[in-house]
């Protein structure tokens, strides 16, 4: 046979979907509980970027997960067993090698992985969830890039607030009585230096100078703090709530304009005169009606004695 004879227009990808690659040759690429076999035409490349500095071992990169639904699949990415990155695939939107994107997670929040997916087909009908350890989802080491970027992420501390890791171009911003001073170091790397100015221009107004140095700051009111100029506004939900200064100093007067007093003592008097009065009422209507309840209870004593011809005499 001609050397060559057998091998026609074979490319990278379609190479790949009859392959273990990208992930190794030494997988097996069967499930932990062994009802599972991924088909090689799923995954047909890969490049997972970590850090150039990780202390990371290439060869506990593994496939993690394998989701399968009606509309798509989810594929999660490993390190030694733990999750470090997710992709979903609809099957709707999916054309044969297309690559997504594959943002990572934990150790691994910085790294931006790339996967190109193959066909679909044979791996829809087998619905469920299938997890894989190193052994059968072992990536190819080749895969895993050392990501050469300088910064990966600036996080924000302040106090006991850390603020989420922020990626891309940052600019940092100089705010009251800060200088920024960007200097060229000939044959050394660039440097930033961040002063404390005191100049007088810098400063805002302050109204505060005739205070005593003592006196007492109000940081808060129920939770409330103050606009830029230190103030904080007390507004009337309505017209019957009055807002305003004594006329005294540190004297704010609330006054509910729509609540008053209609009645004095002398009101108050007759009332409870008509209540004792009514209470007398009553206890009379209490006495008759035991009385009646008597007699009622004696006349149907007569009626029944009288229909049973055991009336007694002289009743």
């Amino acid at each position: 046979m001609p050397f060559g004879a057998g091998i026609w227009n074979v490319q990278w990808l379609n190479a790949n979907s009859q392959r273990n690659y990208p992930l190794s040759e030494e997988a097996t690429l069967v499930d932990t509980s062994g009802s599972f076999h991924l088909p090689l035409s799923l995954i047909v490349d890969l490049v997972w970027p970590v850090h150039a500095t990780a202390a990371v071992e290439s060869d506990k990169f593994h496939l993690y997960n394998v989701s399968v639904f009606g509309e798509g699949i989810t594929l999660t990415f490993g390190y030694d067993g733990t999750p470090i990155g997710s992709v979903s695939v609809s099957q709707t939107t999916h054309i044969i090698n297309q690559s997504y994107f594959i943002s990572g997670i934990g150790d691994f929040y910085d790294s931006v992985g790339k996967i190109t997916i193959g066909d679909l087909t044979g791996i829809l009908s087998t619905g469920g969830s299938y997890n894989f350890n190193v052994a059968g989802g072992r990536l190819e080491p080749t895969v895993i890039r050392p990501n050469l970027k300088g910064v990966t992420a600036i996080i924000v501390i302040n106090g006991q607030e850390r603020s989420e890791p922020l990626f891309g171009d940052v600019e940092l911003a100089q705010g009251r009585n800060i200088e920024f001073t960007v200097t060229d170091v000939p044959g050394g790397n660039p440097r930033i230096r961040i002063d404390a100015t005191a100049t007088d221009d810098l400063n805002e107004d302050c109204a505060c100078g005739n205070l005593t140095s003592d006196a007492p700051a109000i940081r808060t009111v129920n939770g409330v703090y103050p606009d830029d100029t230190g103030n904080i506004e007390l507004v009337s939900a309505d017209d019957c709530l009055l807002i305003e200064a004594d006329g005294s100093a540190n004297i704010v007067k609330f006054t509910d304009q729509c609540s008053k007093s209609c009645c004095g003592c002398d009101e108050l008097n007759a009332v409870v005169t008509d209540l004792n009065l009514l209470n007398v009422e009553i206890s009379t209507l209490s006495g008759v009606s035991s009385r009646l309840e008597v007699a009622v209870s004696a006349a149907l004593t007569n009626l029944l004695a009288s229909r049973t011809g055991e009336l007694p005499c002289g009743s």
